[in-house]
């Protein structure tokens, strides 16, 4: 999940490659499914690139691998399946990566992660049981905590109220916040038509500084899938806003849509407005500015995961829905908030900036751009870009693109 719930996750290839498949769209609610890609060079700004750290092995260097965090200075690269981990730090503006050694291990492979204050959170991931012979790596609900003063990683007792893998992370400025889930019911992590999942709608805050959880209460009643009906992934996603945590998506069963609103001052949850909310999606986005939800990317349901080229606001002050007209050129597939405006990258070379408060499209320069996809993160007033590769040698770039969008 690219969104706000999207910061440390490996894209998969897989995933990317499938994008890029057209196909034929009937019924309400589709439109353009390919943008009329600028490739005239004349976008704003000036793409440069930095390659991964490196480290010597036996064998010679190695990249260091791990999952990516932004911060309001910093891209954060944390080295996964590892003891005495190291942190590599990113200041955009430099041109190097100032590495860090740390106390403590995190024996986990990617995971759903954040930044908030001098911390560094991370939840779930993948590792290996051990053993010989071929293996699943297996799935882990295990938590843990980078404190970037101290240099230290803790592994965090999983609390009682934690029954499952949560999918997205937040922070609200004092905590971390672990939202929404589900549990896939089968032997092998691999999904076959019959499989039967139950998603969870509840979660759990965590504070840094006391290290206590204490739960969320639940949005809605957990809900089965089977597989090849209506799976759980990607039909809800959630951010953080000025108001609390806001939610909309698919319903369960995907017979329409829904959406609330956890609102931190009263710390209870209140339904939003529906009307004239979002065609139903599948893999959407959330993103969020000022007193703004975006709602962005995803496909129609039955679409065959073909992106949309549309985009709506729900205001948080009014409590109501808009779309906004999306210029031919835009992609709003996937995206990140830069500064106060939001940046998206597709299936173009040339991406595009958007501007809230001037309701205005922009086209971002092709000339240095990642050739496809990769994951945007908002690092101040840059765009950084990670995990890109180039579909004529599918292989992840060693190197992080970066973009600067200062006003």
């Amino acid at each position: 999940m690219p969104s706000d719930s999207g910061y440390g996750l490996r894209p998969s290839l897989a995933s990317n490659v499938t994008f890029a498949i057209a196909v034929l769209c009937l019924g309400p609610g589709c439109g353009p499914t390919y943008p009329v890609c600028d490739e005239s060079g004349e976008g704003i700004g000036t793409w440069r690139t930095v390659a991964l750290p490196t480290y010597e092995t036996s064998v010679g260097p190695h990249v260091l691998e791990g999952t990516y965090v932004a911060t309001p200075g910093e891209l954060l690269l944390a080295e996964d399946e590892c003891a005495d981990c190291t942190v590599a730090a990113l200041d955009p503006e430099g041109s190097a990566w100032e590495e860090t050694a740390t106390t403590g291990s995190r024996l986990v492979r990617g995971g759903v992660a954040r930044a908030g204050g001098d911390y560094v959170f991370v939840h779930s991931g993948v590792e290996d049981p051990g053993g010989s012979g071929a293996r699943w790596l297996v799935t882990v609900t295990t938590s843990h905590l980078l404190d970037r003063t101290l240099g230290t990683w803790t592994e965090l007792e999983a609390p009682e109220l934690q029954t499952h893998t949560f999918g997205t992370m937040h922070w609200t400025g004092s905590e971390f916040l672990l939202f929404y889930g589900a549990t896939m019911h089968s032997d092998i992590p691999v999904p076959e038509p019959d499989t039967t999942y139950t998603s969870y709608y509840d979660g759990l805050f965590f504070d840094p500084l006391t290290t206590e959880w204490r739960a969320i209460p639940a949005a809605r009643e957990p809900a089965e899938h089977v597989d090849d009906v209506n799976p759980p992934h990607g039909q809800l996603a959630a951010v953080w806003t000025s108001r609390g945590l806001f939610t909309w998506g698919l319903t369960p069963d995907r017979s329409g849509t829904w959406g609330r609103i956890f609102d931190a001052e009263n710390e209870s949850w209140q339904d939003i407005n529906l009307d004239d909310d979002p065609v139903p999606l599948l893999g959407h986005s959330l993103l969020s500015v000022g007193d703004a939800v975006f709602v962005h990317g995803g496909y129609l349901p039955g679409s065959e995961y073909t992106p949309q080229l549309r985009m709506w606001r729900y205001s948080l002050t009014d409590d109501t829905w808009s779309e906004l007209e999306v210029p031919e050129f835009a992609d709003p597939y996937r995206g990140a908030v830069v500064g106060e405006r939001l940046a998206f990258i597709g299936r173009c070379n040339a991406g595009s900036l958007y501007d809230p408060i001037a309701d205005s499209w922009q086209v971002l320069s092709a000339v240095g751009a990642p050739r496809y996809m990769g994951t945007p993160y908002g690092v101040g007033n840059f765009l950084a870009v990670t995990n890109a590769y180039d579909p004529e040698a599918p292989v992840e770039a060693a190197e992080v693109f970066l973009l600067d969008l200062t006003p």
